[in-house]
């Protein structure tokens, strides 16, 4: 599964001047909160960003390589370090908008209002040194969450989630943290990610949250196949999972959006990148991926992975960050994962079970672009249609309006058929 990507630059707010010509970069990010294009698959698809670039420099980042193609494009005083703070205005009037009484069609103020957890750290770490001593944006974003008691998913790659100032904020929040380490010695995860915080010290983050009555779990990504996926990397990783009494583990291999870039990156900091690849594609990651989720689900570790067309029925949470085992009800149920969730409990799923989901998170083009995806087969896009590849699933008939009615044939395996 390769990595979705916006079709447009107006995805990520780049526009040039009317007459063509590049502009100068805001000095500020004006539009931090978002509905991810990939709403249709993602539970925790409502978030958004404390900064607008990164400092972590991280060799496997895809956002990092596609940033540095487009932004040159369109912004003349863009640079590979630049990063911009989010304009906190723009989420205190969203909160506002969702905790009042106004008949709004935003999708992000209806979407906190049903109480969807909030993911922050989507695109970018918010908790970048030394730019949040200075501005404390993501602090200050905490602090407006905090007083409305909405829950907020942190999703990090760092360790002062477990430090004050930030923690006397969340140790009183309603939140979950993420925090992302990847498997490999020290000195591996320091050239894949040169600037993050070491390994042990986010261990000891995980375990000093847990141990202090909050809700830690960690995310492996990428995995990096003949990189960082060996027997004893994935044994290590498990036990220090374990030993910092981690909550869950998601994992997903690895994506790109620009490959001769990403391979330079790789080939520079010392890795087979082509090696990597070979390893990476479907053939060779499904099998791989079996293995590693059999080996974290030994050590009794609620265990999920994002790659929800080859691993449909496999993770233990709907959500591939594990948030319903703490808000069963907290995250984006109008997905594909959740049409998943449903056939693996009643072994049929309906329209209707979707449309009791509550589709807060869509316009009426994202709509239609998910009921497109429920009958019929995309070139773009993963559908229902997609989960034939190793899994019993027909499309067994339909419904008064004519959508398909999934079914999970334990007994035989066939590949998908189309009813009409």
């Amino acid at each position: 599964m390769m990595a979705e990507l916006p079709e447009k630059a107006s995805d990520f707010y780049f526009k040039r001047k009317p007459d063509g010509t590049k502009r100068e970069l805001p000095s500020t990010f004006k539009k931090p909160m978002f509905v991810r294009g990939d709403q249709h698959v993602c539970p925790q698809a409502l978030g958004g960003d404390s900064y607008h670039g990164c400092s972590t420099n991280c060799t496997f980042c895809f956002c990092r390589e596609l940033e540095s193609t487009m932004m040159p494009a369109y912004f003349d005083n863009w640079t590979p370090d630049t990063i911009r703070p989010a304009d906190l205005k723009y989420y205190e009037k969203m909160l506002a908008l969702a905790y009042s009484e106004k008949q709004t069609k935003n999708k992000i103020a209806l979407g906190l209002r049903k109480g969807i957890a909030f993911g922050l750290g989507v695109r970018s770490e918010p908790f970048m040194l030394p730019i949040e001593r200075k501005e404390k944006i993501t602090l200050n974003i905490l602090k407006l969450f905090k007083d409305y008691d909405h829950p907020v998913l942190l999703l990090v790659k760092s360790n002062l989630p477990s430090k004050s100032p930030h923690y006397d904020v969340i140790s009183e929040m309603n939140v979950a943290t993420v925090i992302s380490i990847i498997a490999g010695s020290p000195k591996k995860i320091k050239r894949l990610e040169p600037r993050a915080p070491t390994s042990s010290e986010r261990w000891k983050a995980i375990q000093m949250l847990n141990e202090n009555g909050l809700w830690a779990a960690v995310k492996f990504e990428p995995v990096l196949p003949t990189i960082n996926d060996s027997e004893e990397e994935l044994r290590d990783y498990a036990t220090e999972a374990l030993d910092s009494h981690c909550k869950h583990i998601t994992f997903y291999n690895y994506h790109c959006s620009r490959r001769p870039m990403a391979k330079a990156r790789f080939e520079k900091a010392g890795f087979d990148y082509e090696k990597m690849w070979k390893a990476n594609k479907d053939e060779a990651w499904k099998p791989n991926a079996k293995r590693i989720l059999k080996l974290f689900k030994s050590y009794k570790i609620p265990t999920s992975t994002a790659d929800w067309v080859n691993f449909p029925f496999e993770s233990e949470c709907e959500s591939c960050c594990g948030i319903d085992l703490i808000w069963p009800n907290g995250f984006n149920k109008f997905t594909f994962r959740h049409a998943c969730s449903v056939l693996k409990e009643k072994g049929e799923v309906r329209w209707k079970d979707m449309i009791e989901a509550e589709p807060v998170l869509y316009d009426q083009n994202d709509f239609n672009m998910m009921k497109r995806l429920w009958n019929d087969v995309d070139e773009k896009m993963y559908g229902m249609r997609d989960l034939y590849d190793d899994y019993y699933i027909d499309a067994v008939g339909e419904d008064d309006d004519g959508m398909v009615i999934w079914k999970r044939n334990v007994k035989k395996r066939g590949l998908l058929q189309h009813v009409r």
